[in-house]
C-alpha cells in the first residue's frame, strides 16, 4: 500500500514522517528528492546555473533554494524550467524508492499533492491538518521568514477546507509532538490493520 502524506507549510508532515519511520515504515519525503536533484554537481544544478548566473548562488556556492523559490514565485516560465529540470529526476528516485521498500507500507511527502492533482498515484492520501495561525507560527520561526510571506504561500495553495475533503485521512497536528505521536500510532494501526485485509 502507497500512502501520499500532506499538509501545508508549517503542519508538521516531516515530524509525521518522522514517527512513521520510527515505528518502521520506510518513507520519502519528495522535497528532499527535488533538493538532491540539484545538489551540488548533478546536471540539474549545472543547468540552473546557466540559466540564472552566480547570482542564484548562496556563499557557499550551493543553489540557494530560497532566491530559487522567489524566483519561480514571481516568474510562471522560470517555474516551469526548473520544474522540468526537477519532476523527472524525482518521478525516478521516487520509483526506485518504491520498488525496494521493504515495509508493510510506503509513505511518500508530497507537499503539494493535492496542487500537482496527484492523489490517484497514491492507495490512501494522509493530511496533516492544522490551523493557519499555527502553520504561519511554525514556519516564520523555521525558516526565518516574515509571517507575510508564509501568508502568501500558504494563499497560493488549494484552501484548507478543500484538502479536507480530498483527504482519506485526516491527523490533526494543533496540540504538539506528543499528541502528533499518538495520532501518528493510531493511524499506523490502522494502515496496517487495511494492509492485513
Amino acid at each position: 500500500m502507497l500512502v501520499g502524506l500532506t499538509g501545508g507549510i508549517g503542519s508538521g508532515k516531516s515530524a509525521a514522517g518522522n514517527f512513521f519511520i520510527e515505528l518502521g515504515i520506510d518513507v520519502v519525503d519528495a522535497d528532499d528528492l527535488a533538493r538532491a536533484a540539484i545538489a551540488e554537481g548533478t546536471h540539474g544544478s549545472e543547468l540552473i546555473r546557466e540559466r540564472f548566473g552566480n547570482d542564484i548562488l548562496d556563499h557557499s556556492q550551493q543553489i540557494d533554494r530560497k532566491k530559487l523559490r522567489k524566483v519561480i514565485f514571481e516568474n510562471p516560465e522560470e517555474k516551469q524550467f526548473v520544474e522540468s529540470i526537477i519532476h523527472p529526476e524525482v518521478a525516478n528516485a521516487m520509483t526506485d524508492f518504491i520498488k525496494n521498500a521493504q515495509s508493510s507500507y510506503k509513505i511518500v511527502i508530497v507537499p503539494l499533492l493535492f496542487e500537482t492533482d496527484s492523489q490517484s498515484m497514491y492507495d490512501r492520501v494522509l493530511f496533516i491538518d492544522t490551523s493557519e495561525e499555527l502553520q504561519v507560527k511554525r514556519a516564520s520561526a523555521r525558516d526565518g521568514v516574515d509571517e507575510a510571506n508564509i501568508k502568501a504561500i500558504i494563499g497560493n495553495q488549494l484552501p484548507r477546507n478543500e484538502k479536507l475533503k480530498l483527504a482519506d485521512d485526516i491527523i490533526v497536528n494543533n496540540a504538539g509532538l506528543d499528541k502528533l505521536m499518538q495520532s501518528v500510532s493510531q493511524t499506523h494501526n490502522f494502515y496496517l490493520s487495511l494492509c492485513n485485509e
